[in-house]
C-alpha cells in the first residue's frame, strides 16, 4: 500500500539523548554514483584512499555503537534501522545499513534555547526525519554546504524581503509531515536558488518539483545548482523565471504549493494569497514566514489551517510555517 511504501522512506528517529558530534558523518558519500564520478574527476589516488579510510572508520564506529551502548535504550524501530530498505528518489529500492543513514538531531529541525534533554512547546513532539546518506550528500554537493547556497545569494528586487532558507533536516521533516505520495508534484513560488525543489526531487520517489522565481540572478544560481545533481533528478526539476501568477492556470496540477511569503512585498503577497484559495481540492498549501489572509466569509471551500510550527533556518533562529489543506479530493 502507499502508506507502507512511504513508511520505508519517512522513518522517524528521535535522537533526544545524542548530539551530532561529527558533522562529517553527514557528508560521507557511501555508494553514491555522484561520489564515484567525483573520485574519477579528481584523478588523485590519495583522495580515494583517504575517503575510503574515513568511510571505514565511520561504519566501524556506528557498528560499535549499535552493538553496545544503544541496545538497552533504542526503540524497536530504531534497532530495525540496522538492516532496512530505503527508497531512492527514482523509486528503486536499495538495501541500506545503519551506517548509510543520516543522524539528524532535534536541534537540526528547530532551534530552542534549552539544552538537548529539555523540551518546550515548540519542539515537543516534533519529527526528526532521517534519510539515506547518499540523498543528503547529493543535496550538499549541489549547494556546496548545508548552510549555504551554491553561490552567494544575489539581492532580491527592490521592495522584496530576503528569503530565510530552511536547513535540510528541517526540509526533510517538513516533507515528511506533508506525507507525499510517490510522484506528487511540488510548486514553489518565490523559489530562490531551488534548495526546496532539489530536496523534494531527492526525497520523494518520482517526485516532480517546479520553482518560480522573480529574480533573474537567483534563477541563474538555481539552474547552476540543479546541474550538479544526477541526471535522473535533474529531469524532474523545472525552473521558471517570471511573475508568480504567470502560471496560475497550471496550479491545479500541483499536489503541494509552497510559498516563501517572507520574500514577497506586501503588494505581491496581497495578489498571490487570494489566488491560492482556488487550488484543487485535496491540495496542500504551505506558507513560509507568515499566514495567508483567508478573509471573512470564505466558507467551507476555503483553505483550512491544519498545522502551524516553526522550523530552523540556515542562518539562525526559526521560521514560522503554516500548512493549509483544500477540503475535498478524498
Amino acid at each position: 500500500s502507499s502508506s507502507c511504501y512511504l513508511a520505508s522512506m519517512f522513518r522517524c528517529t528521535m535522537m533526544d539523548e545524542e548530539q551530532l558530534c561529527h558533522r562529517l558523518h553527514k557528508r560521507l558519500r557511501i555508494g553514491s554514483p555522484t561520489a564515484r564520478s567525483q573520485h574519477n574527476s579528481y584523478g588523485g589516488r590519495g583522495y580515494t584512499q583517504s575517503n575510503y579510510l574515513l568511510q571505514q572508520l565511520h561504519v566501524e564506529q556506528l557498528a560499535r555503537k549499535n552493538l553496545t551502548g544503544r541496545q538497552h535504550t533504542a526503540a524497536p524501530m530504531e534497532l530495525a534501522m540496522g538492516q532496512q530498505m530505503a527508497w531512492t528518489a527514482s523509486g528503486a529500492v536499495v538495501h541500506s545499513d545503519f551506517g548509510a543513514m543520516t543522524h539528524f538531531a532535534l536541534s537540526d529541525v528547530v532551534q530552542c534555547p534549552h539544552g538537548p534533554n529539555g523540551r518546550c512547546l515548540q519542539c515537543s513532539g516534533r519529527l526528526v526525519q532521517n534519510v539515506p546518506l547518499q540523498v543528503y550528500s547529493d543535496w550538499c554537493t549541489a549547494f556546496s554546504s548545508p548552510a549555504s547556497s551554491s553561490t552567494a545569494p544575489p539581492p532580491r528586487p527592490l521592495g522584496s524581503g530576503s528569503i530565510r532558507e530552511l536547513t535540510f533536516p528541517a526540509l526533510a521533516s517538513l516533507t515528511a509531515c506533508l506525507a507525499p505520495e510517490p510522484g506528487d508534484r511540488l510548486l514553489h513560488l518565490c523559489s530562490g536558488v531551488a534548495r526546496v525543489a532539489a530536496a523534494w526531487a531527492l526525497l520523494v520517489p518520482r517526485g516532480i518539483a517546479c520553482g518560480v522565481e522573480l529574480c533573474p540572478a537567483l534563477h541563474s544560481s538555481a539552474a547552476a545548482a540543479v546541474l550538479r545533481l544526477e541526471q535522473e533528478v535533474q529531469q524532474r526539476i523545472f525552473l521558471h523565471c517570471g511573475g508568480l501568477l504567470d502560471m496560475q492556470a497550471e496550479w491545479h496540477q500541483a499536489s503541494v504549493i509552497l510559498l516563501s511569503a517572507d520574500g514577497l512585498s506586501d503588494a505581491c503577497f496581497a495578489q498571490v494569497s487570494p489566488a491560492l484559495m482556488r487550488v484543487s481540492p485535496g491540495a496542500r498549501v504551505v506558507s513560509l514566514g507568515r499566514p495567508l489572509g483567508l478573509g471573512p466569509g470564505a466558507g467551507d471551500r476555503s483553505l483550512q489551517l491544519v498545522r502551524q510550527a516553526v522550523y530552523r533556518t540556515v542562518s539562525s533562529g526559526n521560521l514560522p510555517v503554516f500548512i493549509y489543506r483544500k477540503p475535498g479530493g478524498d
